[in-house]
């Protein structure tokens, strides 16, 4: 993957158990925005994504639509606030369980819409 920058994996239905095969993503040199949206990837797969991304060089990582409580929230701020590039993209800007995570956990200026 030395040449892929964007990776839009939209929509797929990945889970909390597929996002652990994604670990060879943070890699990937080029790679700097990541797309993961509507994938049900719930609290197990940020939590997994939190580590598994640390390090890389994402600059861009969306995340709606995958039902992310406070605990995920909180996992991907962490990833988030060690990595100053990286701009998690979804929770301050939905009207659902994933902005009463972003508000109950504070601060969305890092979680960038």
């Amino acid at each position: 993957c030395a040449r892929l920058s964007h990776l839009n994996l939209c929509c797929n239905a990945i889970g909390a158990r597929g996002a652990s095969k994604l670990a060879g993503l943070g890699e990937c040199a080029a790679l700097r925005v990541l797309d993961l949206s509507s994938n049900k990837l719930l609290d197990a797969g940020a939590l997994t994504l939190a580590s598994l991304l640390h390090p890389s060089r994402l600059e861009h990582l969306y995340l709606p639509g995958n039902r992310i409580s406070e605990t995920g929230v909180t996992a991907l701020q962490r990833l988030s606030s060690t990595d100053k590039r990286l701009h998690i993209h979804s929770f301050c800007n939905l009207h659902n369980q994933e902005t009463r995570a972003a508000t109950a956990v504070g601060d969305c200026s890092k979680i960038r819409v």
